[in-house]
């Protein structure tokens, strides 16, 4: 155990098995002193006749043990106020003379200004020693305190409201300074308290007037809110919110007191014209497949309409194929199930799809498009289709089977055909079959199998007589349900283990030299 009043310790001990001893033997022990730090010592900014909390960002110290409890003991208390600790749980507010880092940082230190003041900024202060268990303390610490009308309290004398003006129009700023000077006359002693106030500077969206006339000024009297000839103008364009920034001074002694931040929201109204960008909307498909109307290929913009709100009807739909619209749960449905009709978001988002059945020609389908404000303007989107195209592709791997082994699974580019359609459709017949061997699903021989199956390796060739060293079937790629073939031969190798590549002899360098 270490005695806190000794910096260096000695041990001495002697080690023994039974039957020898060493010599004594001495184990110096240097004691660490315990220190305590000042992270943070800040000036307090509290309105008059309030209270504010002391946060660790204003008061601080740590010990270098940081397991050890930091105290506060104050030796000389504030002159115009009291520090107090409020406790959350009952609301219970009592004025104390130590605390604890602790309770700093839960948000339990007050400091309270108490004393009327007649100026408007005064300072007070406190001392204290802060310790910690079994190290020195900092002894006449000082805490300063500034009461001040600027430190922001003013403004709960100041409800502020947010304005609501229609796009391009203009409102009254509304602003109540009566609670201001009455605070001003008899908390701070100022007779007859008067007040300008200046905008920091202009808003971003409009702009501040006198009068109907919208007299620009820099500098406004209470009376000129109280009678609501300051006003804000918005300058039109397509926004939805605006700042208005000022500050208030007292006459007397030009003393700043508080900064103004008004909110403005704005109603925005449709006056501008959509246009529909893409000119003749087109897009081309493939027969029997389904393609998405991206924004790439139908478009309209609305500077002061959001896409939710720009609307297609379609007036009659294509004649061959159906539009359908992907749900909110992610289901596809005829448009028919919305009226027959989508909105540009829907197109941005992918929602909007072209299924098509039928004929390979091309069809159309005719819409209106509107803001809700503007007349509609009317439209073809024309779908042009393109026919199947399957044919065998110049060249196919073969099916290599390992010597000694039997089957091989076939992939891709064993059957390898050129097509415009998803390959997801192709199916496969094998109409000659192998010679040598079969083609194997699941361990059973097939004459049938899927792009599926064959894309994840479950279709293989089985080589039925090993003496044999290549083999060769057909395979017809077909689209069902339509008349599209494309026969393709297919060859099987057997790869040797073992392969011989051809010796090259080269001619041996003559040697230099006697």
């Amino acid at each position: 155990m270490h005695d806190s009043n000794s910096r260096r310790n000695e041990l001495s001990f002697v080690v023994t098995d039974g039957l020898f001893n060493t010599t004594t033997q001495m184990l110096n022990i240097e004691i660490k002193p315990i220190e305590i730090l000042a992270e943070h010592n800040e000036n307090l900014h509290v309105f008059p006749l309030t209270k504010k909390q002391i946060l660790r960002d204003y008061l601080h110290f740590k010990c270098s043990d940081e397991e050890r409890e930091i105290r506060y003991n104050i030796t000389v208390p504030p002159s115009l106020g009291r520090i107090v600790n409020e406790f959350i749980d009952n609301g219970f507010t009592k004025e104390v003379s130590e605390f604890t880092q602790n309770d700093v940082d839960n948000g339990h230190i007050f400091y309270e200004h108490t004393a009327v003041i007649m100026e408007f900024r005064t300072n007070d202060s406190f001392y204290f020693d802060v310790v910690a268990e079994r190290s020195d303390r900092l002894l006449n610490q000082k805490f300063n305190i500034e009461i001040s009308v600027s430190s922001g309290g003013l403004l709960r004398f100041l409800p502020v409201n947010k304005l609501n003006v229609d796009e391009g129009g203009s409102v009254p700023i509304k602003l109540d300074f009566s609670k201001i000077l009455e605070y001003l006359k008899t908390k701070a002693g100022i007779n007859n308290p008067e007040l300008f106030i200046e905008a920091i500077q202009k808003p971003t969206h409009g702009n501040i007037g006198l009068g109907h006339e919208f007299k620009h000024m820099q500098r406004y009297h209470p009376s000129d809110f109280f009678t609501k000839k300051v006003y804000y103008i918005h300058d039109h364009s397509d926004t939805l919110e605006d700042t208005i920034l000022m500050s208030v001074y007292l006459t007397q002694g030009n003393i700043f007191l508080c900064n103004l931040t008004i909110p403005v929201s704005i109603n925005p109204i449709n006056d501008q014209p959509f246009h529909l960008v893409t000119h003749l909307p087109q897009m081309t498909v493939v027969e029997g497949e389904n393609r998405t109307i991206t924004r790439n290929d139908l478009l309209t913009e609305d500077a002061d309409t959001p896409p939710e709100e720009i609307i297609y009807d379609v007036m009659s739909g294509p004649t061959l194929g159906v539009l359908r619209k992907i749900t909110n749960d992610g289901r596809p449905e005829d448009l028919l199930a919305f009226s027959n009709q989508f909105t540009q978001a829907d197109i941005n988002n992918d929602r909007i799809i072209y299924v098509h059945f039928g004929m390979p020609q091309s069809t159309t389908f005719c819409f209106t498009v509107s803001d809700g404000q503007s007349n509609p303007a009317y439209e073809i989107f024309t779908i042009k289709i393109d026919s199947i195209h399957l044919q065998p592709s110049a060249m196919q791997a073969p099916v290599k089977v390992q010597q000694g082994a039997t089957t091989a699974p076939m992939r891709l580019d064993h059957i390898g055909v050129s097509t415009n359609v998803h390959m997801e459709r192709l199916s496969y017949n094998v109409t000659n079959s192998p010679l040598f061997g079969i083609i194997v699903y699941k361990h059973q021989p097939t004459l049938r199998f899927t792009q599926q199956q064959l894309e994840t390796s479950q279709i293989s060739y089985m080589q039925t007589d090993l003496n044999r060293s290549n083999d060769s079937f057909q395979v017809s790629a077909y689209v069902p349900g339509t008349n599209y073939v494309a026969q393709v031969d297919v060859v099987m190798e057997v790869e040797p283990v073992i392969q011989i590549n051809d010796i090259v002899m080269k001619e041996a360098e003559s040697s230099g030299g006697k």
